[in-house]
């Protein structure tokens, strides 16, 4: 396994520390489960468009920053499925 030397993307467990809510009322108010919710906030899962939008509504977030969050998140998911010395890179845009 590789050691990252890098952090994921945190657009959840920001938008909870701004909001100083704990994960089961962020979970709540975006209708969603508490493990479910942490599977998002750990950077382990996607979350849907349709949660995507809730967490704009509720929280009144723009699309500038949603649209950041996935831009972080592919270029983590890039950088984690490049190998030292293997040769991988990832594909060019």
């Amino acid at each position: 396994m590789i050691k990252l030397d890098y952090p994921k993307p945190t657009f959840f467990k920001d938008l909870r520390y701004e909001q100083r809510l704990t994960c089961r009322e962020l979970a709540a108010k975006i209708d969603i489960t508490p493990g479910a919710y942490h599977h998002l906030e750990q950077g382990n899962t996607w979350p849907s468009f349709g949660t995507l939008l809730k967490v704009m509504e509720a929280f009144d977030v723009p699309f500038e920053r949603v649209k950041q969050y996935y831009r972080e998140r592919e270029d983590h998911i890039a950088r984690a499925s490049i190998k030292p010395n293997s040769g991988t890179y990832p594909r060019k845009r």
